[in-house]
């Protein structure tokens, strides 16, 4: 991933603009998105994952570590999960 693109992203995080990162993550890949959930703040961390679709969601889970798919997972409701396993892909 390059600078043209993460700083953007990673000014949009340090100042809480959460409307403006829907657009800059999906240009992204899942794992590039992972990375950057990864490397964020915590607290962060699930407002960053929510923005995303169920789609994109699923696609970023499987890429992300273990840590922190769980910590994610925890915030979400069991609905939530079921939207986002149905758009995963089988293994």
């Amino acid at each position: 991933m390059d600078g043209t693109i993460k700083d953007p992203i990673q000014h949009c995080i340090r100042n809480r603009l959460w409307n403006e990162l829907p657009e800059l993550l999906a240009k992204l890949h899942p794992a590039d998105i992972a990375d950057i959930i990864e490397h964020s703040p915590e607290n962060d961390q699930p407002l960053i994952f929510d923005l995303l679709s169920d789609e994109l969601k699923a696609d970023v889970l499987s890429e992300m570590a273990d840590s922190t798919e769980a910590e994610i997972l925890q915030d979400l409701t069991p609905e939530e999960i079921s939207d986002i396993v149905e758009e995963m892909e089988p293994d």
